[in-house]
C-alpha cells in the first residue's frame, strides 16, 4: 500500500520545522556525498546560504570527510545508530573551525542519503585552552594557592601549597580543612566564612604544618563562582607573613 499524500507532505513539513529549530548546522547529502538540503544554521557557520551549498561536495565543507570514510562510517551506521567525529570545518572565507559532526543516514530522497549535524566547538576549545593555561599559571606560582569547598575543605592544591604546609602530594591535602591548616588560630574559620558572603577576606593567620611545625601566613580569601555564578566555595592564596 502506498503512503498517503497528505501523509507524506505533514512528515517533510515536520522534517522542515526539525531541522530549521535546530542550534546545530544540518546539511543532507545523497549517497555520493553531494549536498541535496541544508538549515539556517549552515550561514551562520559555514558562510553560505542555502543554494551555494546545493550541490556542493560535503569534502568542500568538512575536509576529511572522504568517499573512503563515508563508506566506513555508512558500514558504522546501523539500527537508527550514528557516528560521531571531530573535524576542522572550511567556511566561506577560507578559515577553520573546530567541529563535532554526527553522521546518521536518511532517506530524503535517495535511500541511504545522509545527514550531517555540525555543531561548533571553537568556544569550547578556546575555553579549555584558558583553562589549562590558568591551571599551568597556578601550578607555577609561587604563593601558595589552593581551592576549597563550601565547607572549606580543599579541593585542589598547587605545589607551593603542598611545600609550605609539607603535604607529600596533592592526595594528603585534598580533604582538609581551615581547622586543620590552622588549628591553634581563633580566627581559622573567618576568610571561608567572610568570603561566601561576597566579601573578601585578607589578613595573617597562624598555620601549623603537617609536621607540626609553626608559622605564619599572610592570605587572601575570595568566593568562587561556577559559570552560572553559583557559590561554590572560595579560593585562597597564602605567602609568608
Amino acid at each position: 500500500m502506498s503512503m498517503p499524500t497528505a501523509y507524506r507532505q505533514d512528515h517533510k513539513s515536520l522534517y522542515k520545522q526539525l531541522i530549521g529549530s535546530l542550534y546545530d548546522a544540518v546539511l543532507v547529502t545523497d549517497p555520493k556525498g553531494h549536498v541535496i538540503d541544508s538549515n539556517v544554521r549552515v550561514r551562520d557557520f559555514f558562510q553560505f546560504d542555502k543554494n551555494e551549498v546545493w550541490d556542493m561536495e560535503i569534502i568542500k565543507l568538512i575536509p576529511g570527510i572522504t568517499r573512503q570514510l563515508i563508506d566506513r562510517v555508512r558500514q558504522g551506521i546501523a539500527d537508527g545508530r550514528y557516528v560521531l567525529i571531530t573535524a576542522r570545518c572550511v567556511r566561506k572565507d577560507g578559515t577553520f573551525f573546530a567541529a563535532e559532526v554526527a553522521i546518521c543516514t536518511i532517506d530524503l530522497i535517495n535511500e541511504g542519503d545522509l545527514l550531517f549535524s555540525v555543531r561548533n566547538i571553537e568556544r569550547r576549545k578556546q575555553q579549555a585552552r584558558l583553562l589549562r593555561s590558568l591551571q599551568n599559571a597556578v601550578a607555577n606560582d609561587l604563593a601558595a594557592v589552593a581551592v576549597c569547598d563550601g565547607e572549606g575543605r580543599v579541593t585542589l592544591a598547587n605545589p607551593a601549597f603542598l611545600a609550605v604546609w609539607e603535604f607529600a602530594n596533592e592526595e594528603q591535602a585534598i580533604g582538609k580543612s581551615m581547622h586543620e591548616l590552622f588549628p591553634n588560630d581563633p580566627h581559622a574559620d573567618e576568610p571561608v566564612r567572610k568570603a561566601l558572603t561576597g566579601e573578601r577576606w585578607e589578613g595573617t593567620l597562624q598555620a601549623t604544618s603537617c609536621s607540626g611545625r609553626p608559622f605564619k601566613v599572610r592570605g587572601a580569601v575570595n568566593v568562587d563562582r561556577s559559570a552560572d555564578q553559583d557559590v561554590i566555595g572560595v579560593v585562597c592564596s597564602f605567602t609568608g607573613a
